[in-house]
Order: C-alpha cells, then sequence, then structure tokens
C-alpha cells in the first residue's frame, strides 16, 4: 500500500541518522524490514526496505542484531538473488557492512553470505561485481575464510576480474 511504502521511506530516512537508527533497532524495525523483504511483491517497497536496512548497518552497534537472527542474514542473501539490481546491491552492502566489523565478519560468511558475494562476481551489473569484491575483501580477513573464497570458486571469477580492461575493476579485484 502507499502508506506502508511512505513509512518505509521514512523510517529509511531516519535510519540515515545515528540516533534514529537506534530508536528504531530499539522498537524492533530490523525485524519489520526484514519481513517486508520477504513476504512483499512491490519491488520499491522491497528496495526501501532494503536501503533502511543498508542504513542501519552502517552503525556497528547494528551488526550484532543482524547476525544473531538467522532469518535477517537470509533475506539478506535471497536478496543477493534478486532480479532487481538495486535490491541486489543493496543486499551486498549491507553484508559489506557486517563484514568490516571483526566482531561479526565470520557471521556475515554463514548462511551463504560467502557464496551469495562469490557468485555476484559474475553479475551482469558492474556495481555488483565491485560490491562482491569489497564484500569478499572485508569476508576474507583469515585463513578459514580465505579458503573458503576459492572452495566456493570465488578465485577464477577474482583473477578475471583483474584482467579486465577498465582500472575500477582490476583495482577492486
Amino acid at each position: 500500500s502507499e502508506c506502508r511504502a511512505f513509512a518505509t521511506m521514512t523510517l529509511c530516512n531516519l535510519a540515515s541518522k545515528r540516533m534514529q537508527g537506534s530508536a528504531i533497532l530499539d522498537a524492533g524495525g530490523m525485524q519489520s524490514l526484514a519481513t517486508m523483504v520477504n513476504t512483499t511483491d512491490d519491488t520499491n517497497l522491497q528496495r526501501a526496505a532494503l536501503l533502511t536496512l543498508y542504513n542501519l548497518s552502517t552503525c556497528e552497534l547494528s551488526h550484532r542484531l543482524f547476525v544473531e537472527d538467522n532469518d535477517m542474514i537470509r533475506s539478506i542473501v535471497a536478496s543477493c538473488r534478486s532480479r532487481d539490481v538495486l535490491c541486489r546491491r543493496f543486499a551486498l552492502m549491507i553484508l559489506t557492512n557486517i563484514a568490516c566489523n571483526e566482531k561479526t565478519r565470520a557471521e556475515s560468511t554463514r548462511g551463504g553470505g560467502l557464496q551469495a558475494a562469490v557468485l555476484s562476481l559474475k553479475d551482469d551489473d558492474f556495481s555488483s561485481r565491485r560490491l562482491a569484491c569489497i564484500c569478499l575483501a572485508n569476508m576474507g580477513n583469515n585463513a578459514a575464510t580465505q579458503s573458503q573464497i576459492v572452495v566456493h570458486g570465488g578465485l577464477p571469477s577474482l583473477v578475471a576480474l583483474c584482467l579486465m580492461g577498465d582500472d575500477d575493476t582490476q583495482e577492486c579485484a
């Protein structure tokens, strides 16, 4: 509904500020947003919910909440496979933020997070490939995860991206 969309956009704007983001977390907003991502067929509503979750993920205090809820990680991972390019990008941005925190890095790879990032290396969308490289760089800060990147087939894609003709792609890979 239109009201739901405007409420989600308002939350998105509020979540961009740390103090309001904390209030959204305290009010249980993350779970409502994850449910919305999973249950709506409205792409614009999914985008708004994922962008709000991304804004929340910029706050380090939220990272633990993301990884403690298996449904949350599953929602984000599933969104990495969305038909909508913006949904895929926002989901990768969330995973990237969670993976940059050493306290939640390992959990970001579980539940399909690492596999989603590896698969995104082959995305048709340049920005999604770039985000996948950054995400894997954050995830790959320990030997176990590095070997999992190789096991899940990430190495050939990373090598191929290093050989691409543009400097931005090479630098990310």
